[in-house]
């Protein structure tokens, strides 16, 4: 068993470069976070002198790969989007969809953002999902068998954290039998410590795959769910939470309302200290966030005169007229249940333009 928690991160969409652990480097995803925690210790005299891996161990399980080697094969072969999805007959229930993809083919065909971010997100949630999710759990599954699973705490971030819940919504199911090597698991048996979902799109891929529910599934924590404390962690004005929003109430309805309040944790933050209000620094940055997560990895929190002093400091580095700007963004952008694709889209769109406006 591991002698340190064990912290497994799960990447979002965009442009990855995955960890090389025979030359013992990080992937940028791996680094992001890391560096931020140790710039987070920085900010309380008791852990000055702290660095992160002293106390956690990280593993990084990356996909990008996959939608790396999609859009090169496409390249290669001077394929169309449109051409590829329209002949997998994954779409014969969605045909909308179809139309959505060939808008944006003709429209965004030179634009990187699209290319490197949103292409993610189409792959995942209309063909690709499977490879990704069967990856994942066979990697999950490596890191399972050799340490365990009441020392692990799994931290996803954006796409991340669709990428995720359907991974795990399949891996404790009996019914899950994609590949041999992935054995079941049991909510009562391999139950993991901690699950933090950081901009939370665990029900963008449910809105068209046939995954389960994230309101449904055993993704969940106390006795009957998957993991024993869950974080769901989501900026006020990050546009990507807001399309098809993770949102429980404590009625009884989705875990027991002792749980809700003793294993559950909502978190929303509001300042801004960067442009882009998804970036996973943005996050973890933030006081509000990471001192819960120091305490869900056995760090010692800090003393209560040290942390009003760190949110001070934080809220000093707040971007003038920045709150002002991404409201004007999002003004008209509204949370529903009824999201599309097209949703998800118009809200990247917000975002690249609050950041264009904040820099011009």
């Amino acid at each position: 068993m591991a002698s340190k928690p064990i912290v497994v991160l799960i990447h979002g969409m965009g442009s990855h470069m995955a960890p090389k652990p025979n030359r013992n480097e990080r992937g940028t995803f791996g680094k992001e976070c890391i560096d931020t925690f140790d710039k987070s210790f920085q900010m309380y005299p008791s852990l000055k002198s702290e660095k992160i891996e002293n106390k956690v161990d990280f593993v990084e399980i990356h996909y990008n790969h996959i939608f790396d080697n999609v859009r090169k094969e496409m390249a290669e072969n001077g394929q169309k989007i449109t051409d590829l999805l329209q002949g997998s007959g994954v779409l014969a229930n969605v045909p909308f969809l179809v139309q959505k993809v060939m808008e944006f083919e003709s429209s965004v065909d030179q634009d990187e953002f699209f290319y490197t971010h949103w292409l993610d997100v189409i792959f995942y949630k209309l063909y690709f999902g499977e490879f990704v999710r069967v990856h994942v759990a066979e990697k999950l599954g490596e890191i399972i068998s050799k340490n365990g699973t009441k020392n692990i705490h799994i931290l996803a971030h954006s796409l991340g954290t669709a990428v995720i819940h359907d991974t795990l919504s399949k891996l404790y199911n009996q019914g899950y039998a994609d590949n041999d090597d992935i054995a079941d698991l049991s909510p009562v048996t391999h139950k993991l410590s901690s699950l933090w979902q950081i901009a939370n799109v665990s029900r963008l891929a449910n809105s068209v795959m046939p995954v389960v529910d994230p309101y449904k599934s055993l993704v969940k924590p106390g006795s009957e769910g998957m993991t024993s404390t869950m974080m769901n962690i989501h900026h006020k004005y990050d546009p990507f939470t807001l399309p098809k929003k993770f949102s429980r109430r404590d009625n009884g309805k989705w875990i027991p309302s002792n749980v809700f309040k003793n294993n559950y944790l909502d978190i929303e933050t509001s300042v801004i200290t960067q442009l882009n209000t998804h970036s996973i620094t943005q996050y973890l940055h933030d006081p509000s966030v990471h001192l819960y997560l120091f305490n869900a990895l056995g760090i010692k929190v800090p003393p209560k005169t040290q942390r009003d002093k760190a949110m001070d400091e934080y809220k000093s580095q707040l971007i003038d007229q920045a709150e002002a700007k991404i409201k004007q963004k999002l003004n008209g952008m509204v949370k529903t249940n009824a999201a599309t694709l097209k949703d998800y889209v118009d809200a990247a769109n917000r975002l690249k333009q609050f950041i264009e406006s904040m820099g011009a």
